[in-house]
């Protein structure tokens, strides 16, 4: 081994047994051992290459963060130098778990004043708030037993869930072979193969987050596309990808929305207590505004349709309204959530869509001056004004990939389809008609299917425009397929009139719209009644 491998080993074991042994006077005896056997093994390893003078390091305030990263890297290069020091490996592992201590701290069951006097580096005003919440559910016989305590890790956790939220429709595949290959272990490999460009900048520096912040050990390899990765060990962590990052990203984006419509509030997550019979409770997340609740729950896994019944008779035990009582689910989209709700004593919502529900639950759909700077901050941050990768990524969020190179192919087979019918057919049968007949994806003939469906081109048995999904669909508009193409390319571009009425003035717009379509952008008169339709019949949230 060179003598500056050597040196770089032997400096950061060093390093973290000094600071290991001043950052965790509280920490648990195993911290002290990794603490000494790292700088022990880390002044041998230097003894045994070159002598650092003891100006090359100073004494050094470092966060938790900074050390976990310190450990990390550490760590990685014991991977490749594994003779010897295999104990100092796992050493460093229990060094970060007692680092890494619980986002959460629950309390033993007490009484709610003890509860609440015991809370430490708590401000008198944040335990009048607290006390608030926990008096307002005591009046409905429920007692408040424990709560999540804010903690100076928290900050770390919440910097990695917010990315991941706001781009989980890009990174939720990436996320997916994280969570899988947690509970079988051993170091995993993610193509980019299949990606655009944009995907794989977006997926590769979320990685580069991970790597960084000591979540994920992983690294990009530009000349094969893959990433490498292994699962981390942290159940910290290992909480936080099987579903904290989705509590911490729902909980965050409310108190910007609630704070940035001028609302005050206060809040409590991750609530556990009992019911006056004895019967357990936990809730995610609670507001209250104005002296009314807003209660949400999030699931982040497939597994939810236990849950629908579970909340609706909580929440009537709660007698919460239902437009106010939320189960949010990161895996749904925002039209399965309307059926959804229209089926179950909750509203359902999607990561997409939950902050228009709340914003529609506390009356500010109606409320101008809020509604004025939402529509400025989509043409902002979603409607560009030259790029049409950037389009293509409205779209996706939409869950309305225009597909140029597949749609004519599309609506082909859906003619042909219908033209044969005698019977009435759902969406799920034609998706699997079209896969078979067309060898096109089922996620590329949803989204046609999706732009066919808002542009009122599927009909029920009475030859009305189906309301949702899960409606039998009986005929189509037309049998012509040009009609229906067109149809699409209106849908396109209504759904970017509704966040920007005058987006096709700017001929740059108008250029990009056709190159991400593939369609001729809609002359003006139809663009007016495209306008007029959104002003009487808005688009259906996202």
């Amino acid at each position: 081994m060179p003598n500056q491998q050597w040196l770089t080993v032997g400096a950061s074991a060093l390093i973290a047994g000094t600071v290991v042994s001043v950052a965790l006077p509280s920490a648990k005896p195993i911290a002290f051992v990794a603490a000494s056997t790292a700088g022990a093994v880390g002044g041998t390893l230097l003894t045994r290459s070159q002598k650092i003078s003891s100006s090359t390091f100073a004494v050094l305030e470092l966060s938790n963060e900074q050390i976990i990263g310190s450990l990390t890297r550490l760590e990685h290069l014991l991977i490749d130098n594994k003779d010897g020091l295999i104990v100092l490996k796992s050493q460093i592992d229990e060094v970060r778990s007692n680092i890494l201590q619980p986002t959460s701290v629950m309390n033993p069951v007490q009484t709610d004043q003890a509860l609440i006097e015991e809370k430490e580096n708590v401000s008198e005003q944040e335990t009048a708030k607290i006390s608030n919440i926990i008096d307002w559910l005591k009046a409905l016989n429920l007692s408040v037993e424990s709560y999540k305590e804010p903690q100076q890790v928290d900050a770390l956790f919440d910097s990695v869930a917010m990315p991941l939220g706001q781009q989980y429709s890009t990174l939720k595949t990436f996320h997916r072979q994280i969570k899988f290959n947690i509970s079988k272990g051993g170091e995993f490999s993610f193509r980019l193969n299949e990606k655009n460009r944009e995907d794989i900048n977006r997926i590769t520096s979320f990685c580069k987050l991970l790597n960084d912040r000591s979540f994920l050990p992983c690294r990009y390899l530009p000349s094969q596309k893959i990433i490498l990765a292994k699962p981390p060990t942290n159940p910290n962590m290992i909480n936080f990808f099987t579903g904290d990052w989705f509590e911490s990203f729902v909980y965050q984006q409310i108190c910007k929305f609630l704070s940035g419509s001028g609302l005050e509030y206060i809040s409590l997550r991750q609530i556990t207590g009992t019911f006056d019979n004895g019967r357990n409770f936990e809730l995610d997340i609670f507001f209250l505004i104005d002296n009314q609740p807003l209660w949400i729950e999030c699931k982040a896994g497939r597994d939810y349709n236990e849950y629908l019944t579970r909340y609706t008779k909580l929440r009537k035990l709660m007698r919460i309204p239902k437009e106010r009582a939320f189960l949010v689910i990161a895996d749904l989209s925002s039209e399965q959530a309307v059926d959804y709700t229209s089926l179950w004593e909750i509203t359902v919502a999607s990561i997409d869509s939950f902050i228009e529900l709340i914003g529609n639950a506390l009356g500010l759909e109606n409320n101008q001056e809020h509604k004025h700077q939402n529509t400025k901050e989509l043409q902002t941050a979603e409607i560009p004004r030259i790029g049409k990768n950037e389009l293509l990524k409205f779209f996706n969020k939409k869950s309305l990939h225009p597909y140029p190179e597949y749609r004519n192919a599309i609506i082909d087979g859906l003619v042909e389809v219908f033209r044969s019918l005698n019977q009435l057919i759902t969406m799920n049968q034609i998706k699997d008609r079209l896969s078979e007949n067309t060898q096109i994806a089922r996620s590329k003939i949803n989204d046609i299917l999706r732009a066919l469906m808002r542009s009122d081109c599927l009909l029920d048995k009475a030859g009305e425009s189906i309301p949702s999904y899960t409606t039998p669909i009986s005929s189509l508009l037309s049998l012509d397929p040009t009609i229906l193409e067109q149809k699409c390319i209106e849908t396109y571009a209504s759904t970017v009139l509704a966040v920007n009425p005058n987006y096709f003035d700017d001929s740059r717009n108008r250029r990009e719209f056709k190159e991400t379509t593939g369609g001729e952008v809609p002359d003006r008169e139809v663009i007016k009644c495209l306008l007029e339709k959104e002003e009487v019949e808005p688009t259906e949230g996202e």
